[in-house]
């Protein structure tokens, strides 16, 4: 069964949502604007994930990986699973949690598992509905070149072009 945003809201749920999952969950229950959006926990099957895609009504989803090892504090796997953006039918939903499940055994995970010297874990699944911000980014609490600072990097449209590197952003340091 999918765990819905509010049930987030009240608590830590009873089944396993990966780190990714974790954090929306965080950001949740401390007051802050979250785009909607439910967690497929990795055991579960599709059609509960479709059953509530359905419920929801929203014309467009991103489809996001959230393993139970990703967004760690000593481990991100930054940019290892897939995220699909865009999804608009039943067909393109189950299609990218099967993605988003698969990339678990994809080379570049594998091999950062290797060189971590970690274990494999299950992917949780977040559907979550898409919000088209005129700009978009990623905050890194900590900058890696700066530890007593914070990195934001942003740039017009969405997210996605700035995780892949296919844009120039702007960056800032807090």
């Amino acid at each position: 069964m999918v765990i819905l945003q509010s049930a987030l809201e009240k608590g830590p749920p009873q089944a396993p949502i990966g780190g990714k999952a974790e954090g929306l969950t965080r950001l949740l229950q401390a007051g802050a604007d979250v785009p909607p959006f439910f967690v497929l926990p990795p055991d579960e099957p599709i059609d509960a994930a479709v059953d509530a895609w359905r419920a929801a009504g929203w014309s467009r989803c991103a489809v996001r990986s959230s393993a139970i090892g990703e967004d760690g504090d000593r481990h991100s796997f930054a940019g290892m699973y897939e995220t699909i953006l865009g999804v608009r039918t039943e067909a393109g939903l189950r299609d990218a949690i099967d993605r988003c499940r698969r990339s678990a055994d994809a080379e570049r995970v594998q091999r950062y598992l290797e060189e971590n010297r970690l274990s494999p874990t299950p992917v949780a699944v977040i559907v979550q509905q898409i919000v088209d911000g005129d700009a978009s980014g990623v905050v890194f609490s900590t900058d890696p070149m700066d530890p007593e600072r914070a990195l934001i990097s942003a740039a017009w449209g969405l997210g996605e072009s700035v995780v892949s590197g296919l844009v120039s952003a702007d960056t800032l340091k807090v």
